[in-house]
């Protein structure tokens, strides 16, 4: 199988046209393969279609209730991913597509964790996907956590607590610089 390119994209809302045509050309002029969105901002009972002929496959997970949260999941036509089945969370703070990308099983994961209690978020997520998932995870999203303080921060620190750091890099397998 050919290499797939994934990216991840916090969009802060996609009801407009405009915005929507922008952020997939985006994600298609950075080669996005397999495209992980956060933070849609649509409505389960009125959200638009977010594809194009590029992302011809476009799975989401929205808040029921408001216009605030969001994930979604978008593949390239070329893609060779087979779907089988999926968990969307009524929250919009994850989704989890399971299937087969060429001969691999995988869950492909889009995540989008609050700005508070991450680490409470995150393990109860990942209790969800313990149940769920097959073959190999490919995990997308925003975490709301700079995994490296001082590197992803102007001010070099984070109010989050060094032990709550090395148990989010250690649970979603990020690597520590």
């Amino acid at each position: 199988m050919a290499t797939v390119r994934l990216i991840t994209l916090n969009a802060r809302g996609l009801n407009t046209p405009m915005k929507r045509r922008l952020a997939l050309a985006d994600a298609r002029a950075q080669g996005g393969d397999i495209v992980f969105v956060q933070e849609t901002h649509f409505r389960a009972d009125s959200a638009p279609t977010l594809s194009s002929p590029h992302y011809s496959t476009s799975y989401v997970s929205n808040f029921v209730t408001s216009k605030s949260r969001g994930v979604a999941i978008l593949l390239a036509r070329h893609v060779p991913f087979v779907y089988d089945s999926h968990v969307s969370d009524p929250g919009g703070r994850f989704l989890f597509l399971k299937g087969t990308l060429g001969l691999t099983r995988c869950t492909l994961v889009n995540i989008y964790l609050p700005n508070r209690n991450q680490c409470q978020a995150l393990r109860a997520i990942l209790t969800k996907l313990s149940r769920y998932s097959e073959g190999i995870i490919i995990c997308g999203g925003d975490f709301n956590v700079p995994l490296e303080p001082r590197l992803d921060t102007s001010r070099k620190s984070s109010s989050i607590p060094p032990c709550s750091l090395r148990h989010i890099r250690r649970n979603t397998g990020a690597s520590q610089s």
